[in-house]
C-alpha cells in the first residue's frame, strides 16, 4: 500500500485554476483560497496542505544521513533542552489530534432534543397554546412532558456511553522515553513524557512496547522490529533499520520511518521526532472522520417513518376538521382543537420514548456480554446488519505468530529443524524477535510432548554469533557440545550433527538455500542438494507460502577444529535440516462465532491490509468460502462495473488501502445493504466511519476507536452473535410499537371520519377523552422493551420496511373501525344515545371504553405472528401493564377525573355488548394476520 492511496491531497487545486484563468492578474494561493471557497473550506484546504507538506519533508528526511537529520531539525543526539522543548510545545502546540475530540454534552443534547419524533411532539404541543382565546394546556403539558423524558432519557444514555469511551481512551494515554537536559552544554537524562508533551526534535528511547508519539525518523536500530498492523494490517511485525534510505518508494517504503500509532515489538533503538500531532500521517485519517456521516440505516428508517406518521396525520386530521366545519358541528377554533386531539391520537407520542427504552435496555445487555455502546441508536443497525465486513488480524486470528509446523527437506514432519531453531533462538545474545519466541513457544509449550526441550540449551555452549543484518537475512550461533551433559540429550539431532563445533543458522529461506550444499535426508543421512531437489524444497516453501505461511530455513555446518573466530564467510557449504512455518492463527471461537453469523443470516466479508494468501488460508480454516478472493491492486486496476460485481461476490479481500476499505463499504450501502465493520486499526477507521455500524476493541487504535459505534471488551467474535440478537430483539420490539399504535390509532382516526359523517350533529367523544385514552395505552406499552421475540422473527436481519407499515396500517387499522361502528350503532339504536345533554356523556364513555379495551386487548395478538397464550405469550411486564390499562379504563368513570372528563356511568349490560365486540374482533383479527402473512410474507 503506499503512502498516495492514504494521504489526503489537495484535490480542489482545479477549482484554484478555474478562478485564476478568469483573472487577468495573478494572484497567490492564499488569495486564490480565500476568493474560492467558504471559511471552514479554506481552514481545511490550509490543514490538508500543511499535513501534505509535513509528509513530504518526512519523507526528504529519510533520506539524510544522521548528522544532516538533526542539523535539519535544529536538535542533536542528547536531545532537546527544556527551554526548546516549551518554546516547540507554544510552536506547534500539544501533541493531539484535535480531529477525535469527543462531543460536548451540550452536542448530545441539542441532537437528543431534534430527533423528528421529538419536533412532532413539540408542534403538537404548541398548537394547543399558539391560538388566542382557545390556550388549552392539558394537552400541551402532557405532549411537552412526553418530549422531556424521550429527550432525558437519550441525552443520559448518549452521555453515559460517551463517558465509558472516553475512560477507555483514557486507560490507554501512552508515555515514552524521551532525552532531555537543562542546559545545551548539560548532559541529556532519560525523562517519561505524556505523549501530548511531545515535540518535534525530541530523541526518544525505542524499547519494546514503545508507541511512536509522532512520525519519527529513526537514527539508531538494533533488531528493531515494529508492528504496522495498525495501518497495514500485516501480522508479521517490519524489520527497521538507521540511516538514510532510498525514499523513491513512498512512506512505508521508507525502513528508517516509524509512524505514529505504531509500536516496538522487540530491539531497541533511538529516533528522534518529525512532525506530531496534526501533521502527522494518520491525523489525515482523524480529519476525514471529523466529517459528518452520512444516514445510517436507522436514520434513514425513523425519517421515512417520522414522514409516513406526518402524512397520514394531516390527511385524516384535515378531512375530520373540514368535514366538522362543513355540517357546523364546531365552530372553527373548536373544530382545529378536536383536530389536534385527533392528531395526538393518530400519532404515537411514547414513540421516543418506547425507541429509547428499548436502545437503553439493549446497551444494558451488551454490557453483560463485554460491549460498550457509544452511539445508542447503532444497537439497532447491528440487529439489521446484512453484511460484516471484518478485518482479520486479532479478530479471526490471535493476533500473534505461532509456529505450526516443523519439517525436513522432504517436507516430511521432523522434531530436528524446530530442535536446532530452538538452540538458536535460546542462545544469540541479540534482542529475540516475535520468531524466536515462537520457536521457544512451541519447544517449550506446543511441542513440549516430543521431548525437544529435554536439556538441550544445557547440553551446548555458545562460543560465537553472528548477527542479523538486512543483506544476509539470517542468524547464527556457533556452539560446542557441553561434555558433562548427559548423552540421551542429543538424541533427537545425533543423526543430523556431529557432537563436535557447530553452527546453527536460521533466517530467509531463500538465502539458506543458496548457502547449502547438502540436505539431510528421512533417514538422517547428508545428501548432496542437486539442482532437482533444491527445486523440489523450492516448490515445497512455494506452497506453505500459498498457505499463508512464513517460513524460515534451518541449517548446520561442522567444524572438526574451533576457528579463532567466526563470521558470515563460515556461512556456506552447510547442510540445510528443514523449515520451520509460522502463521498467525485463528481463534478457537472464530469458526463457531462464523457459524452463528451465518445462522443469523449475515454475511461475512473480510477486508484487510495483509498477505491475500495468509487471508485465504485463515479464511478457509474458519470456514468463510474463498471461492473469490481479491487483492487491492486487482481492485484498482478494475473499471466501475467489474468493482461493482467483484464486491458482491468476493469474499475476501487484502492489501487493501484504507479508502479502499472504505470503498467497499459504500458500495454494499449503494445496494441497499446495511453494513457492518469490525477493525482496530487506523487503516480500517475510515470503513469504521462510513458503516452503518462500526465495531472495534478495546485495545484498537484511539482513531479506530474514535471512528466506532459500539466498542468490544474482548476481541471476540462470539459477542457479535450476542450484540445481533440483540439488536434484533430491540428491533422487534420498536416495530411492534410502532404497528400497533399507528394501526390501532390509524383505526380510531378512521373512526373519527365515520362518526364526523354519521353524527353531523356531535362528536362521539371529546378531546380529552381521546388523550386519555392515548395516555393510558401510551403507559401501557412503556413495558414494551421487556417483551420477548420469537426466535423466527431473529433468524433473519430486519429493517425499515415503509411499504410494509403503511400495508399493515391500512390492512389492520380499519378493522377496530367496524367494531366501533358496532358500538356506534348500539349506542344510537339499542340505547338511543344522541347528542342530548342526559345522552351524550354514555354515548362517549362506551366508545371510550370499548376503544380502549379493544387496542390494549388486541397487543397481544399483533406483538406476534403466532396464536397468542397457546404458542406465545408476552413477557409479565406487558401482561402486567396491559391488564392494569383495561381495570382503569373500566374504572375511570366511576372516579372524579371520569367526571371531569364528561364520563357517565353506563349500564353492565353494554359491558357485556362490548366484550361480545372484543370477541368478535380478535376473531377477525386472527383471520385478517392469517390472510396478511400469506399475501404479505410477514407480520412484523
Amino acid at each position: 500500500m503506499s503512502s498516495k492511496s492514504v494521504t489526503l491531497s489537495l484535490k480542489p487545486a482545479s477549482a484554484f485554476d478555474a478562478h485564476e484563468s478568469q483573472t487577468s492578474k495573478p494572484v497567490s494561493f492564499a488569495q486564490r483560497l480565500k476568493r474560492t471557497f467558504s471559511p471552514a473550506e479554506r481552514k481545511r484546504l490550509k490543514e490538508v496542505a500543511l499535513r501534505n507538506e509535513a509528509i513530504d519533508m518526512l519523507v526528504n528526511c529519510a533520506s539524510l544521513d544522521t548528522d544532516a537529520l538533526l542539523a535539519r531539525l535544529f536538535t542533536d543526539r542528547q536531545g532537546l533542552t527544556s527551554e526548546w522543548a516549551a518554546e516547540r510545545l507554544i510552536k506547534y502546540g500539544p501533541n493531539i489530534i484535535h480531529a477525535t475530540k469527543p462531543p460536548a454534552w451540550y452536542t448530545l443534547l441539542l441532537l437528543a432534543a431534534t430527533h423528528p419524533f421529538q419536533i412532532l411532539l413539540i408542534i403538537l404541543a404548541c398548537s394547543n397554546v399558539v391560538i388566542p382565546g382557545n390556550v388549552n394546556w392539558p394537552p400541551f403539558v402532557y405532549l411537552m412532558l412526553m418530549f422531556l423524558f424521550a429527550t432525558v432519557s437519550r441525552f443520559v444514555q448518549e452521555m453515559k456511553s460517551t463517558s465509558a469511551a472516553q475512560t477507555l481512551l483514557a486507560l490507554y494515554k501512552t508515555h515514552v522515553i524521551a532525552f532531555r537536559r537543562v542546559l545545551k552544554d548539560s548532559f541529556s537524562v532519560p525523562c517519561k513524557l505524556e505523549r501530548s508533551t511531545v515535540v518535534p526534535g525530541d530523541v526518544i528511547q525505542l524499547t519494546a512496547g514503545t508507541v511512536f508519539p509522532g512520525d519519527c525518523i529513526i537514527i539508531n536500530a538494533n533488531d528493531l522490529m515494529v508492528g504496522e498492523s495498525s495501518l497495514t494490517g500485516e501480522s508479521i511485525p517490519v524489520q527497521k533499520t538507521a540511516g538514510a534510505v532510498n525514499n523513491s518508494g513512498g512512506i512505508f517504503e521508507c525502513t528508517n520511518i516509524g509512524l505514529m500509532g505504531t509500536n516496538v515489538q522487540s530491539g531497541v533503538g533511538v529516533a528522534v521526532v518529525v512532525n506530531t500531532g496534526d501533521r502527522t500521517f494518520i491525523s489525515g485519517v482523524a480529519s476525514e472522520l471529523s466529517k459528518k456521516g452520512s444516514r445510517t440505516a436507522y436514520d434513514r428508517g425513523v425519517h421515512q417513518v417520522t414522514y409516513l406518521l406526518l402524512g397520514i396525520t394531516v390527511t385524516l386530521v384535515t378531512a375530520i376538521v373540514l368535514i366538522d366545519i362543513y355540517y357546523g358541528k364546531q365552530d372553527p377554533s373548536s373544530a382545529f382543537e378536536f383536530g389536534v386531539a385527533t392528531a395526538c391520537g393518530v400519532l404515537p407520542e411514547m414513540l421516543p420514548m418506547v425507541i429509547n427504552g428499548n436502545l437503553i435496555k439493549g446497551s444494558l445487555e451488551l454490557v453483560k456480554h463485554r460491549a460498550i455502546v457509544k452511539q445508542i441508536s447503532s444497537i439497532q443497525n447491528v440487529g439489521a446488519m446484512e453484511v460484516l465486513c471484518s478485518d482479520k488480524t486479532g479478530t479471526l486470528t490471535k493476533d500473534e505468530v505461532v509456529l505450526i509446523r516443523s519439517v525436513n527437506a522432504d517436507g516430511n514432519v521432523s522434531m530436528v529443524p524446530l530442535s536446532l531453531g530452538f538452540i538458536n533462538s535460546c542462545l544469540q545474545e541479540g534482542l529475540k524477535n516475535v520468531l524466536d519466541e515462537a520457536i521457544i513457544d512451541a519447544a517449550t509449550e506446543g511441542f513440549a510432548d516430543f521431548g525437544v526441550v529435554n536439556g538441550i540449551v544445557d547440553a551446548y555452549q555458545c562460543i560465537a554469533e553472528i548477527p542479523f543484518d538486512f543483506e544476509r537475512r539470517c542468524v547464527s550461533v556457533v556452539v560446542e557440545k557441553d561434555s558433562t551433559s548427559e548423552d540421551s540429550v542429543d538424541t533427537m539431532v545425533a543423526n543430523s550433527v556431529s557432537r563436535e563445533t557447530i553452527m546453527v543458522c536460521k533466517g530467509a529461506v531463500e538465502e539458506i538455500l543458496t548457502r547449502s550444499t547438502s540436505f539431510i535426508d528421512n533417514n538422517g543421512l547428508a545428501c548432496a542438494l542437486t539442482q532437482e531437489k533444491l527445486s523440489e524444497i523450492t516448490g515445497m516453501i512455494h506452497e506453505m507460502n500459498n498457505d499463508g505461511l512464513r517460513v524460515l530455513g534451518v541449517a548446520t555446518r561442522t567444524f572438526a577444529i574451533p576457528k579463532a573466530g567466526y563470521s558470515n564467510v563460515d556461512e556456506n557449504d552447510m547442510t540445510f535440516q528443514g523449515c520451520l512455518a509460522f502463521l498467525d492463527p485463528p481463534k478457537e471461537t472464530s469458526v463457531e462465532a462464523i457459524q452463528q453469523l451465518r445462522d443469523l443470516a449475515v454475511e461475512v466479508k473480510v477486508l484487510t491490509g495483509d498477505n491475500l494468501n495468509v487471508s485465504v488460508k485463515i479464511c478457509r480454516d474458519v470456514g468463510i468460502p474463498v471461492t473469490h478472493v481479491y487483492s487491492g491492486n486487482q481492485l484498482e486496476s478494475m473499471s466501475e462495473k467489474e468493482f461493482e460485481n467483484a464486491v458482491e461476490v468476493g469474499t475476501v479481500f487484502a492489501k487493501l488501502s484504507p479508502v479502499q476499505k472504505r470503498q467497499v463499504v459504500e458500495h454494499l450501502q449503494s445496494k441497499g445493504k446495511v453494513v457492518g465493520f469490525l477493525g482496530d486499526g487506523i487503516n480500517d477507521a475510515l470503513a469504521l466511519k462510513c458503516a452503518d455500524v462500526g465495531i472495534s476493541v478495546d485495545m484498537a487504535t484511539e482513531v479506530a476507536k474514535d471512528a466506532a459505534d459500539i466498542i468490544l471488551l474482548e476481541k471476540s467474535l462470539l459477542i457479535l452473535s450476542h450484540a445481533v440478537r440483540t439488536g434484533r430483539i430491540v428491533y422487534g420490539n420498536t416495530v411492534k410499537y410502532i404497528k400497533m399504535a399507528t394501526s390501532s390509532n390509524f383505526g380510531n382516526c378512521f373512526s373519527n371520519v365515520v362518526a364526523a359523517l354519521w353524527f353531523p350533529s356531535f362528536q362521539p367523544i371529546s378531546a380529552m377523552m381521546i388523550l386519555t385514552n392515548n395516555m393510558l395505552y401510551d403507559i401501557s406499552q412503556t413495558t414494551m422493551p421487556w417483551d420477548s421475540v420469537d426466535e423466527s422473527f431473529l433468524e433473519i436481519p430486519r429493517k425499515w420496511d415503509i411499504i410494509d407499515l403503511l400495508m399493515f396500517i391500512v390492512s389492520i387499522g380499519p378493522l377496530s373501525s367496524l367494531f366501533d361502528a358496532s358500538t356506534f350503532a348500539i349506542n344510537l339504536n339499542y340505547w338511543g344515545w344522541n347528542d342530548g345533554v342526559d345522552t351524550l356523556g354514555f354515548f362517549q364513555t362506551s366508545w371510550f371504553i370499548e376503544s380502549l379495551l379493544t387496542q390494549t386487548i388486541i397487543v397481544h395478538l399483533l406483538r406476534t405472528e403466532k396464536i397468542p397464550f397457546i404458542q406465545s405469550t408476552a413477557s409479565w411486564q406487558v401482561l402486567l401493564g396491559t391488564g392494569l390499562t383495561c381495570v382503569a379504563g373500566m374504572v375511570l368513570p366511576f372516579t372524579p377525573i371520569g367526571s371531569l372528563l364528561g364520563m357517565a356511568v353506563i349500564p353492565a349490560i353494554q359491558y357485556g355488548f362490548i366484550f361480545m365486540n372484543i370477541f368478535l374482533y380478535v376473531c377477525v383479527v386472527l383471520g385478517g394476520k392469517a390472510i396478511y402473512i400469506r399475501v404479505r410474507g410477514r407480520w412484523l
